[in-house]
This record gives C-alpha cells, sequence and structure tokens, in this order.
C-alpha cells in the first residue's frame, strides 16, 4: 500500500512539474509573437508616418490647403 502511495505521489509530482514546464515554453512562445508583433506596427506606424510628412512638404497638398483657407 505504500509503495502505491509512493508511486502515486511520484507521478503527481511529474506531472505538476511537466505542467509547469510546458506553461513557460507557451508564455516565452507568446511573449516572443507580442514582441514581435509590436515591433512590427511600431515599424508600420513610422513608415506611415514619414509618407505622411513627405506628403505635407508636397507644393500641391500647400496648393490645396491654402484654397480650403
Amino acid at each position: 500500500m505504500a509503495g502505491a502511495v509512493a508511486v502515486a505521489g511520484l507521478l503527481a509530482y511529474l506531472i505538476v512539474s511537466q505542467y509547469r514546464e510546458v506553461l513557460q515554453s507557451w508564455e516565452g512562445r507568446e511573449n516572443g509573437i507580442a514582441d514581435d508583433r509590436s515591433r512590427l506596427v511600431s515599424h508600420w506606424v513610422m513608415e506611415r508616418k514619414a509618407d505622411a510628412e513627405l506628403t505635407s512638404r508636397s507644393p500641391l497638398v500647400a496648393a490645396l490647403l491654402s484654397r480650403v483657407a
């Protein structure tokens, strides 16, 4: 009986430890994906900002805006 309890305890410990390892692995993957996506969005916003700044310097845009004002 004591042997069965010891084996059950050992199996429970192994299951919990493996669960924690898998959970840490998935958290690491999710963090990596989130970091990559954040970097992608940041680069995209910076590119759009550069496009907007370039467009705002256009003489055509200035002429159109001067007629509106």
